[in-house]
Parts: C-alpha cells; structure tokens; sequence
C-alpha cells in the first residue's frame, strides 16, 4: 500500500491509501519482500503459478571445447 503525503511548513497531509501492486505472497515465510535503498524497486518473493521445465546447459572444460 502506499499514502500521497502532502507537507507545507509544519502541515502533514496523508491522502488515502492505495494498492502498489497485486502479488500472492507465501504464506508463514518472514522476509517476503525488500525495498531498495532508493525506495522505486521491490524485490519480491513471490508464488510462482506453475514452475516451467527449462533445459540447462553444462560445459566441462570450456577451454578445451572447440572453436567455432
């Protein structure tokens, strides 16, 4: 959630709260999410819907693989 926040002089004004972003968080884990020292980024431990299957690569000895 976020506030707009209005400051003149010694006055403070917050507005009303709105959603930032919608995101299914797990439940019971305790660092679910992390602001950036700027305060613009999230980085968010998310569910992820459905895993997809990729394919990873693994070169041994890349030194002595051929050149193309």
């Amino acid at each position: 959630m976020g506030v707009p926040v209005k400051s003149e002089g010694a006055q403070f004004e917050a507005g009303l709260p709105r959603v930032l972003f919608k995101v299914r968080l797990p439940a019971l884990v305790r660092n679910r999410y992390v602001v950036s020292s700027g305060g613009q980024r999230f980085l968010v431990n998310a569910l992820v819907e459905q895993a997809q299957q990729g394919r990873i690569t693994v070169l041994v000895n890349w030194p002595a693989a051929p050149r193309r």
